[in-house]
């Protein structure tokens, strides 16, 4: 993809990520999508329903993150 593309493909994906519904009795409670952009560039988008992720959780992740 053209560098000048990349932004707004990688918006793109990951609004499409956020607009699918969470079904808390279906599922998924947790989903991720890692958009490469070069290769030391990678955005991480995570959507995750409030019944199976707080605060608490999010502080979590974040440090494991980094």
């Amino acid at each position: 993809l053209a560098p000048s593309l990349r932004d707004a493909e990688a918006a793109r994906l990951g609004d499409a990520l956020f607009a699918e519904p969470v079904d808390p009795e279906r599922g998924p409670a947790i989903a991720a999508l890692l958009v490469r952009r070069a290769a030391d560039h990678h955005d991480l988008f995570v959507r995750v329903h409030h019944g199976v992720f707080d605060a608490a959780s999010a502080d979590v992740l974040v440090d494991e993150l980094l």
